[in-house]
């Protein structure tokens, strides 16, 4: 078995992925307040391809550890595990939940003039957020402005529900993730032919056309693909590795990345493709001696670290530097308003998840362990 307490490489990937989905939301808000931006020209699936690299991360990471315990105890603590996984997502989830219940959601500098704000759903989709099943929102017609890119973590605790019994009570594992990849994929294929071929009611159809956007935001079939990954990772099955660490096979595959990546998709058959690019590039980063791509630079690993919080407090600090700044844009001015923009919305998001993690998250992960 493969087993080690730090793996190279991943903090610095991490990292990477969490400053491309920054910027994607910083030029994506600019266009949701009307101001010129790259997105508003070419919208693009890059922010739900690189979401698509942090699920097969966290199947590789979650899997790694879970195989690894079972090798060293013979069985899995699934509450140990549920532990660890509330002390490292609940706390900020849900201060930026009730952040935005009670503060985001009733001041106009957290959301857009072409945001859509309360209906008569609206407490039904809180509910929603406090059940931690955010990603479930898109069946309603009320959001929460602030925090709409939360529906990950739900996506995320969702498989975290499933993937302690899928070690703990099974034994051929690449049978059990290839079978989620097929059901998954199956059904949204099942879906999507429905309301395209069959005779059914426009509330039918409207129902099953969201259930389809549902589905494939549900990236179970990446959790699957990382765990794949781990198996091989762990169970050293040099064959298969050794075909991987090529450094043909590696420079093709980084290839695909750079030039695919941020053309960006929003087709679920690519996405299984990314997904599988990115399984091969985190096998080269964690196992390979001569990886030809290696993110493994101390600041690139400490925002890697603190890279949740990014995430997490990215859109509002966005949405709030948007409506300050605004008013002082203009096509004269644009390139200083950029630089301030930019060197705001990257930087804050940063020293606020520093200090968050520093205060807070990093003392509630410890306890968690003890």
């Amino acid at each position: 078995m493969k087993t080690q307490s730090y793996i190279r490489g991943l903090d610095g990937l991490r990292c990477i992925g969490t400053l491309i989905i920054l910027f994607y939301h910083i030029e994506r808000a600019k266009s949701l307040f009307d101001l010129p931006s790259f997105s508003k020209h070419q919208q693009t699936g890059v922010g739900q391809s690189v979401m698509t690299l942090f699920f097969v991360l966290s199947g590789f990471l979650i899997f790694y550890l879970l195989l690894n315990e079972k090798a060293a105890s013979g069985t899995v603590s699934v509450k140990s595990f549920y532990k660890r996984r509330i002390a490292r997502i609940w706390p900020v989830y849900y201060v930026l939940v009730f952040a935005s219940v009670f503060v985001f959601e009733y001041h106009k500098e957290f959301f857009s003039s072409q945001s859509l704000h309360h209906t008569k759903d609206y407490m039904d989709v809180v509910i929603l957020y406090v059940l931690h099943m955010p990603n479930f929102h898109i069946f309603f017609t009320s959001s929460l402005l602030a925090i709409g890119h939360f529906w990950s973590l739900g996506v995320e605790e969702q498989f975290y529900a499933i993937a302690p019994w899928i070690i703990k009570k099974t034994k051929n594992y690449v049978r059990v993730f290839v079978i989620i990849i097929v059901a998954k994929m199956g059904f949204k294929l099942l879906v999507a032919c429905s309301y395209r071929f069959l005779p059914l009611s426009a509330e039918a159809v409207e129902f099953l056309k969201d259930l389809e956007r549902f589905l494939y935001k549900l990236r179970f079939e990446a959790f699957a693909l990382g765990g794949i990954a781990a198996y091989l990772f762990v169970e050293q099955k040099q064959n298969v590795l050794n075909f991987i660490y090529r450094p043909s096979v590696q420079w093709i595959n980084l290839l695909l990345f750079i030039l695919t990546v941020p053309l960006g998709t929003r087709s679920e058959s690519i996405q299984i493709l990314y997904a599988l690019n990115f399984a091969i590039m985190i096998l080269n980063i964690v196992g390979n001696k001569r990886s030809v791509f290696l993110p493994d630079y101390k600041l690139t690993n400490y925002i890697g670290k603190i890279s949740y919080g990014v995430y997490m407090y990215q859109i509002p600090v966005i949405y709030l530097t948007v409506n300050v700044l605004k008013s002082y844009y203009s096509p004269a001015n644009s390139v200083i308003w950029n630089i301030a923009y930019y060197s705001a919305t990257v930087c804050f998001p940063i020293i606020i998840a520093s200090v968050s993690y520093e205060l807070m998250e990093k003392r509630i992960i410890r306890w968690s362990h003890r």
